[in-house]
């Protein structure tokens, strides 16, 4: 096997092992295991648990970070972006689970870089929505006097949701949810 076999095996165990049973409970017992070569070959590539975890968040967050790019820039307008980004969100969030924990979970934040994660994160989310509003308001499609205002009114708002639709152990449907929520932004809730 090769040697970037091996990181990618035990990339693919710890994702898997991290989602399962959280950072603090994780052992790197628990990931040899699952690859089926002892502790100490893990130290060949990482030299603790916290390094591992790191390798995981930094996967996670680059598989976010181009599939959200991706699906903006397969919406023609600003209104099927924002769309596009904000139901891409959610899909990927269900998928990157150890990313989405270090984001949202008190009790790594101890973790430097998890802060320094989640910063780059939040920066990166802010920048893809105020492009997007930047190119509506460039187009005539939105009115905004502060871009920078309504871009964190719109992060903070969709991050607001997260738990909910996130953790619900029953079927949502993140387009439908996603619509209702872009009807009240774009349109709000005075009756005309």
């Amino acid at each position: 096997m090769k040697k970037n076999e091996n990181f990618d095996e035990i990339l693919t165990a710890a994702r898997s092992i991290f989602s399962k049973y959280g950072y603090k409970k994780t052992t790197l017992d628990d990931i040899a295991f699952v690859i089926n070569k002892g502790k100490s070959s893990l130290y060949y590539y990482f030299n603790s648990k916290e390094d591992i975890f790191k390798a995981v968040i930094e996967y996670e967050s680059n598989i976010i970070t181009k599939e959200l790019k991706d699906s903006i820039s397969l919406a023609k307008d600003p209104m099927g972006q924002l769309e596009n980004f904000i139901t891409s969100r959610y899909n990927l969030l269900k998928k990157v689970v150890v990313f989405y924990d270090a984001l949202n979970n008190d009790l790594i934040t101890h973790l430097d870089f998890v802060r320094k994660v989640r910063e780059k994160y939040d920066k990166l989310e802010a920048e893809m929505i105020k492009h997007i509003l930047q190119k509506g308001v460039k187009s005539g499609v939105f009115f905004l006097e502060n871009i920078d205002l309504t871009s964190l009114a719109i992060q903070t708002a969709i991050k607001g949701i997260d738990i909910p639709l996130l953790i619900s152990n029953e079927e949502i449907n993140i387009e439908k949810k996603v619509k209702e929520i872009l009807r009240v932004l774009f349109y709000g809730i005075v009756k005309r």
